[in-house]
Order: C-alpha cells, then structure tokens, then sequence
C-alpha cells in the first residue's frame, strides 16, 4: 500500500507548481510590459511594470530596475533591486554592484568589493564584466613586466577573454602580446599573424566591397 505521506507530499508539490506557474507567468508579462515601456522612454510605465516583476522575484525585472535607478541615482534602492537579481546569480546585477563600489556613487567606495563584484560577473562571461577585467590588466596596472607569474597568467586570460569577444583593444592587446611576450603572452610569431587577420576582419567596414 502506498505511504500516505508520499501521497500529500506528491498533491503538495503538484499544487505548489499550479500556483507558482501563474505568478511566474505574470511577472514574466510585467517585466515584458516594463521592458517595452523602457525601450519606448515611458520610465513612469517602466518602473510600474518591473516593480510588479521584481516584487514577484523575476531576475531580470529586478537587473534592469537596479540599473534604472542607478542611472537615476537613486543608489539606495539600485543597490536593494541589483543585489536581489545578484542573490540569483544575474551578472548584469553583480556588475552594477560592482561599478558602485568601485566609483562609490552613493555608497562607500570599495575598490576591492567593486573588482570582486565585477570579477564574478566576468567569470560568468557577461562581456562589459570581461573587458573591465582586460582593461585592469591592459592599463598596465597588473600584468606588466614586474608582476609576478600568477598576475601574469590572470593578465593572459582576461585580456584572451575579451579578445575572444571581439573586444578590439583586447584583440589588440594579444597581437602585442604574442609579439613581444608582454602581459604574459608567449612570444608566437604564428599566433600573432592569426590575431591580426582576426582583428584586420573585425575592424574591416561592414558591407564595403573588396577591390576587383
């Protein structure tokens, strides 16, 4: 006979999903609703909608409302709606708060919380996260000819990630550093003639006929 527990256990979680469903839909048509108000320049309509969305846990209503209201300088609550959508691992959200901290706009700046907060959402691979993360290295602030083989190796990697995003200065950065083994590049005449026909391609004008 089957375990009367296991029974209401299954009815709970099958009604848990019948209510959860509805709600999850709706936020999903408020932050829609909100995104278009957004994309229209209706802020009033925009805020309303996400609001709704974020109150509802939806990550993304809860990402672009922190950044609606970072742009507003409303920091406070930016900082409440970027760190609900970071709790759910929302890279745009982690960036936001890294930008905060490390500009300390309306908050106590913290370089090091700032670098960490972006580092996460460059781990995740959102792309402005990645090239923050090259520029620290290309800036010459790490990754120079004084720093040591693990600062090195973190230069290496940002920058190749950016590069591999089609980050022109990253792109750049590799052709220089395969060149003359600088931010922790191996010398690779071969790899650095591979880079530069990539970055040649990139900066070629879109639609421009070649000449005959």
């Amino acid at each position: 006979m089957r375990d009367w527990r296991t029974t209401i256990h299954g009815l709970v979680f099958v009604f848990g999903l019948a209510i959860a469903f509805p709600v999850w839909a709706d936020a999903e048509e408020d932050y829609k609703a909100g995104y278009e108000a957004y994309r229209k320049g209706d802020m009033g309509g925009a805020m309303k909608n996400l609001e709704r969305a974020a109150a509802a846990n939806h990550v993304r209503a809860q990402a672009l409302l922190g950044q609606l209201l970072d742009v507003a300088d409303n920091n406070e609550q930016a900082m409440k709606y970027y760190r609900m959508a970071a709790d759910q691992g929302d890279p745009e959200a982690m960036f936001g708060i890294g930008v905060m901290y490390r500009s300390g706009d309306g908050i106590e700046k913290n370089e090091k919380e700032g670098r960490d907060w972006i580092r996460k959402a460059a781990e995740k691979g959102y792309p402005p996260a990645v090239a923050a993360m090259a520029g620290h290295y290309m800036s010459g602030a790490k990754g120079g000819a004084t720093a040591d083989d693990g600062e090195m190796a973190e230069a290496r990697r940002w920058i190749t990630a950016a590069a591999e995003q089609d980050n022109l200065p990253a792109m750049r950065a590799v052709v220089d550093g395969y060149k003359t083994g600088k931010h922790g590049f191996p010398q690779d005449p071969a790899q650095a003639a591979a880079w530069e026909a990539k970055l040649k391609a990139k900066q070629k004008p879109a639609g421009k006929a070649e000449d005959k």
